[in-house]
Parts: structure tokens; C-alpha cells; sequence
């Protein structure tokens, strides 16, 4: 009886010290679930694009996608207002099991009204459930539904309760279509591929019939590409490594090109085309003609010289290469204010992936006070800086934005910027009112002033930066502006 009580117990002891190897050296992730799921969406009531008051429980008895946006969000205006305009002209005129049908409900974070009808305009967005919160960043609805970031989602079924949060752009059409009377068929394989949840480097909808280097339809009139301004091109799908060789049977409707999704996505873009809209729309009907169904239209812009150009790692575009005078304008100071382009801060840069803006300007990094990389581009004047920009979103970066610094007047690019004597008086920059701010994030700013955040609400901050004299502070107002805080404005304190 000893002996055998003690093996049990040695038994014991060793299960229980593997057990606390796994809890100490295995990650447990813990599916965290909205507190609103599978609970009753609460009203809304806002203004639309007429000033007239409209309710969210006036969507009832349809599906609803609610989106929560602002144009000072710059992934709305660049993924979701194009995706969601894709899945609003695909399941908008549909018969859904047991309700209405689907539609889309936006809810704007925005205190200038002019500036939220202006993003409207320039997204092309069409459903008719536009909405603004002029309160902005003291809006109630950041706690009444438990967000702290945008752009976010919830899908509401028909009687108002929510059945999914913040899903993807697959996620979204994958279930929308399974709640089709009539679902939506997959495309047709292609020989014996089989489906995976991982990007290929096949097409996402595979052509019908084995793609030839001859059109399969009807020949298109001849398309004259737009020089400059906006331009339309057609999404074909998004892969981990594309082969354009797959799209041959479209060679003649444009050029095709490779874009990164983004700087540190390993995903990339298959774009096709610079087209003006009406020819957009005509070839885009023949894309889909050719077999790629789930093609649709996004916009960039090109400046003069980079017409025909890429957005981003292409085959067969034509790159500029008139590179901005990189030499600022002097003053009697010693030091010069030059405008650089930010591309993006990261952990470990790659500079590999920005090789398409070479022909731009120079590409500094800049070491961060929490020891991440900013990765800035060029050092234009004044009269340069926009055209500057503006090729860098035709290439591929449209969240890229201007910031400023302080360099030698010889005209020699630094890393490590002279901070200015920071101003005192009683006004104060608010950044914007967060959950948790991090003011890392808030870094490019710390040679106008000192950050702080301040209490807002019982669960919001403020971040707030500087104290400058009333003169001092509109004038840091414009550098923050061009910094790329649009939304930022003066308070006295």
C-alpha cells in the first residue's frame, strides 16, 4: 500500500509539473468577444448629407453594415470605402432569406462638414446612409458601442442585432453570400486547383477558360490613358507572389502592375490600366467578361510626369525621373525649413521596398524616441513639396504625407532634427481625444513643442501639445496640418 501511494503521488507531482510548463511556455490566445455581439445594435440618430435626421432602426428588417469612419482615417478613404463599395453594387440589388435586403449605414467622426461631403465625393461613395457626429472625437457613440480606434464595423442582421465586428472585406462577402436565396457561385476551378484561405499566386477568380494571348471578346475601342489628376484601374485580386504572366489575356486592354498592399504587408495588388471613368467602366466589363468577376475599380492619382507609371512595383511602366532640387532655400539664420515625405515608421525597415522612388529623392531613416525607424524620403522647398507628394501616391504610397525639418543651410540632409525653443503661453494644440494614447505615435511633432494628454471623459484623454502665445500657435498649427493632423485645432488654457 506505501509503495503504491507513492507512485501515485510521484504520478501526480510530475503531471502537475507538466501542466505548468504548458501554461508558462505555450501562448494561449483568448478569442476576445465584442460585448455587443449577439446583442441588439443602440440607436443612432444623426444628420445625413440634407441635414435631415435619420435613425439606425430605420434600416430594420435588413442586413446592415455599420461603419464607423473620419476622414482624418486614412484606411477608410483607401481600402474600405472601395471595398465596401464592391460588396454594396454586389449585394445591394440581391434577395436575401428572410429579410429586405442589405445596405450600408456610415457614421462620420468629423466636425467640418464641407470636409466629410468632400471625402464623399472623392470615394465615389453611393449608398444613401451617410451620417455625421459633428462631436467628433467627444462623441458618445465611442463608448455606447466600445470602440477606440477607426475605421470600425459591426453587421446587423434584420432585426438589429449585431453578428459580426470589424470582419474583412472575404469575411463580409462570404457571409452576406451564404444569406442569398440564391448564393452567389463560386468561380469555376481551374483543372484540379484546390481552394485555400492563403493568398496564391493564382488569380482570385480564375478565368473560365485557359487565359490566351489573344482577346476572347470583342475588340474594345482604343483607350487613350489620362496624363494627370485622378485615374481608374482595375483591381484583378491580391496575392503573396503574383505571376502577371497569369493575366496574359488581358495584355491588351493596359498595362498591368504590381502594387504592395502596404509597406509592411507581404502582399501585393494586381492592377491593370489608367483609364479615365467612362473607359473604366467599359473595359471593366470586359475584365469580367475574361473571367475575373471580382474585379473592380480603384482610383490613384499621377502627377504630369508620371503618367503611364506605376503604383508600385510594376512590369512594363514607365518611372519618372525628374528627382525635385533638393536644395532648400537659405535664410540669415544658418538653418533652413525643408519638407520631407514620411513613408512609414517600422521596427526593421526594409529600404528595399521603396526602390520605385529612387528617381524622387534620397531616403533618410530616422531613429524614433521609442526606438522604432521612420523612413523619410527626399528634403524639397516649398515650391516642390506638392508636386513631390504627389508623385509618391502615384507610385504607390497614397498615406505617405509631408512633415518638416531643420537642416544646415549648406543643404545636407539630417537625421537627428534641431529641436526649436518651445513657445510658452496659454494655447495649446489638441491632436485629437483616444481610449489609450500612446504619444510615441505623436513623435514627428516634439521639435514644435511638449506633448500631454489631459482628461476628456471618464474613459477618453486629449493629447495635447505645446503652449504658444495665440500668433505662435497658428502658426505651429500649419506645420502640425502639413505633418498630416488634419484635423487638429487651437485651445486655450
Amino acid at each position: 500500500m506505501s509503495m503504491n501511494f507513492l507512485s501515485k503521488k510521484i504520478l501526480f507531482s510530475l503531471l502537475t509539473l507538466l501542466v505548468c510548463q504548458i501554461l508558462v511556455f505555450s501562448p494561449i490566445e483568448v478569442q476576445a468577444q465584442h460585448e455587443l455581439m449577439g446583442k441588439k445594435a443602440p440607436e443612432i440618430t444623426l444628420p445625413n448629407k440634407q441635414g435631415s435626421l435619420v435613425k439606425l432602426s430605420s434600416q430594420k428588417g435588413k442586413y446592415v453594415l455599420l461603419h464607423f469612419w473620419s476622414t482624418w482615417d486614412n484606411q477608410t478613404a483607401s481600402t474600405v470605402h472601395p471595398e465596401y463599395k464592391q460588396l454594396y453594387s454586389t449585394f445591394q440589388p440581391r434577395s436575401f432569406k428572410g429579410a429586405d435586403g442589405f445596405t450600408i449605414f456610415s457614421v462620420a467622426f468629423d466636425e467640418d462638414q464641407n470636409q466629410w461631403l468632400d471625402q464623399i465625393r472623392k470615394d465615389g461613395v453611393t449608398w444613401p446612409n451617410l451620417v455625421i457626429e459633428r462631436a467628433s472625437y467627444d462623441s458618445q457613440y465611442w463608448d455606447v458601442y466600445h470602440f477606440r480606434t477607426l475605421p470600425y464595423s459591426f453587421l446587423l442582421d434584420p432585426t438589429g442585432k449585431v453578428i459580426g465586428v470589424n470582419m474583412d472585406y472575404d469575411e463580409l462577402y462570404s457571409k452576406l453570400n451564404s444569406l442569398l436565396v440564391s448564393p452567389i457561385p463560386p468561380p469555376k476551378p481551374k483543372d484540379d486547383d484546390k481552394p485555400t484561405d492563403k493568398p496564391t499566386d493564382k488569380p482570385t477568380d480564375k478565368p473560365t477558360d485557359k487565359p490566351t494571348d489573344k482577346p476572347t471578346d470583342v475588340v474594345t475601342p482604343p483607350i487613350t490613358p489620362p496624363t494627370s489628376g485622378k485615374v481608374y484601374k482595375a483591381q484583378l485580386g491580391v496575392f503573396r507572389n503574383p505571376d502577371l504572366t497569369k493575366f496574359s489575356n488581358l495584355k491588351d486592354l493596359g498595362t498591368l502592375e504590381i502594387e504592395k498592399v502596404s509597406s509592411t504587408s507581404s502582399l501585393n495588388r494586381v492592377l491593370i490600366g489608367n483609364y479615365d471613368q467612362a473607359s473604366a467602366n467599359r473595359v471593366l466589363q470586359t475584365i469580367k467578361s475574361r473571367g475575373y468577376s471580382g474585379a473592380f475599380l480603384v482610383t490613384r492619382t499621377l502627377s504630369d510626369s508620371s503618367s503611364g507609371g506605376n503604383s508600385g512595383s510594376s512590369t512594363g511602366g514607365n518611372s519618372t525621373t525628374d528627382k525635385p532640387t533638393t536644395t532648400p532655400d537659405t535664410t540669415p539664420t544658418g538653418t533652413v525649413t525643408v519638407y520631407k515625405i514620411q513613408l512609414g515608421v517600422y521596427r526593421t525597415p526594409n529600404l528595399s521596398y521603396f526602390a520605385n522612388l529612387s528617381s524622387i529623392g534620397n531616403i533618410d531613416i530616422e531613429t524614433t524616441s521609442s526606438g522604432l525607424k521612420r523612413v523619410l524620403l527626399g528634403s524639397f522647398k516649398e515650391s516642390e513639396k506638392d508636386a513631390a507628394l504627389q508623385k509618391v501616391a502615384a507610385k504607390g504610397y497614397p498615406r505617405a504625407f509631408l512633415v518638416t525639418r531643420t537642416e544646415k543651410a549648406s543643404g545636407g540632409s539630417s537625421t537627428s532634427p534641431t529641436p526649436t525653443p518651445t513657445p510658452s503661453g496659454n494655447y495649446k494644440i489638441q491632436l485629437g481625444v483616444f481610449g489609450k494614447p500612446d504619444l510615441n505615435k505623436f513623435s514627428n511633432l516634439t521639435d514644435l513643442g511638449t506633448l500631454e494628454t489631459e482628461r476628456a471623459t471618464s474613459t477618453l484623454q486629449r493629447v495635447l501639445l505645446g503652449s504658444f502665445s495665440q500668433s505662435a500657435a497658428d502658426a505651429a498649427l500649419q506645420k502640425v496640418k502639413s505633418r498630416g493632423y488634419r484635423d487638429a485645432f487651437v485651445v486655450k488654457r
